[in-house]
């Protein structure tokens, strides 16, 4: 009896080893260590599997609400791999003062240029709007990073089948 438990458990270990394999290569594949974003990725996929995982063949009352907690996570993850908050501050900045731009001459690239700036107040003003994006930008990035590690640190001791 004793060896047909041991080959069983050798078995189970064997197969799940194998599809974890095959379900993480792709990530593990891609990673690098240059970036923080790739850290992002590996969490994102253990947090889809393990939503996965309550959300579909969980075996408690709280399974829903841990697979919305996780998906939450994914989300602000999502979020911050796409890093777009740069768009998202500048855009009104941009509509109103003008886009940056390259312009080719003599097959080089030349300086940036944007739209014409007619006071010294305006010059002041843009210059203050700018810094005001580049703050904006830096608090939405850092509320999204809070609020992961809050819902993580909250939850992550009964996120468990």
């Amino acid at each position: 009896m004793r060896i047909w438990y041991n080959f069983t458990k050798i078995w189970y270990n064997f197969k799940h080893g194998i599809i974890n394999l095959i379900i993480w290569f792709p990530v593990i594949w891609k990673n690098r260590d240059w970036d923080y974003c790739f850290l992002y990725k590996i969490m994102k996929k253990k947090l889809e599997m393990m939503e996965n995982l309550q959300r579909f063949h969980g075996h408690h009352v709280d399974d829903v609400a841990m697979a919305n907690q996780m998906k939450a996570c994914i989300v602000l993850i999502d979020r911050l791999i796409e890093d777009d908050y740069n768009s998202i501050c500048f855009d009104d900045y941009f509509n109103k003062w003008g886009h940056p731009y390259y312009v080719e001459e003599n097959h080089k690239f030349g300086m940036r240029k944007e739209k014409d700036i007619a006071t010294e107040e305006d010059k002041i003003q843009k210059k203050k709007e700018f810094y005001n994006c580049i703050n904006k930008e830096y608090e939405l990035k850092l509320n999204d990073k809070k609020e992961l590690g809050r819902i993580i640190i909250d939850n992550i001791d009964s996120w468990w089948d």
